[in-house]
């Protein structure tokens, strides 16, 4: 691609993004190789149509020629991000998941659970993120037709470290969340066996 966002551009527009895979898009000649968010205060179009909400997705291996090679926002809106993972994305083959034009005020705002694996440029996270982890994501693959990275192991970081009471119920591929005692970041949960306990209820004869 050779414009801004090589796997989604939104200008003047709004994006919501569930259990969804953004990878191994190229944007030459420009930014975002993941996303692009162009919105600006003199475009005319009313603040709240403007807006941008991830949730369990997972940004990895894009890549660009300048700005960030995971998600670069332009606009006048803070993307709010949750339980998703930027991972190996690059921009001038320098790992940079993640930036926000140069003003610090678009930065995204975080609901906790994200994890950034170069945190460089991407203001807006907080205690509850996890930054400068490796996020231990398997190459990418097919999956029920659809292109994703699943965790490689149950030692992966972005296993069970989700919140457990804002991740989407289900992954990208119908899989109950969550599989462990967290659900996990990302649009892939792990499948580990049972999802939950077994109580049993007393039977009082009477």
């Amino acid at each position: 691609s050779v414009n801004p966002g090589g796997g989604i551009s939104v200008n003047q527009a709004g994006l919501t993004l569930k259990n969804t895979t953004i990878t191994t898009n190229n944007v030459t000649g420009g930014s975002g190789g993941g996303i692009t968010i162009q919105n600006d205060t003199s475009s005319g179009i009313l603040p709240e149509l403007k807006y941008a909400i991830l949730n369990n997705v997972t940004i990895a291996d894009n890549d660009s020629t300048s700005g960030a090679g995971g998600m670069m926002n332009f606009g006048d809106i803070n993307p709010t991000v949750s339980n998703t993972v930027f991972s190996g994305n690059q921009a001038s083959g320098s790992p940079v998941d993640c930036g926000f034009s140069t003003n610090a005020s678009f930065a995204f705002t975080s609901l906790g659970a994200n994890l950034v694996t170069n945190g460089t440029g991407c203001t807006g996270t907080n205690v509850t993120d996890f930054v400068g982890v490796t996020s231990g994501l398997a190459a990418a693959s097919v999956i029920n037709g659809i292109t994703h990275h699943k965790p490689s192991a149950t030692s992966s970081n972005v296993v069970n470290a989700g919140n457990v009471f804002s991740c989407e119920p289900r992954d990208a591929t119908g899989t109950l969340r969550p599989q462990g005692s967290g659900c996990d970041i990302g649009a892939i949960e792990l499948k580990v066996g049972f999802a939950g306990g077994i109580q049993a209820t007393p039977v009082v004869a009477l």
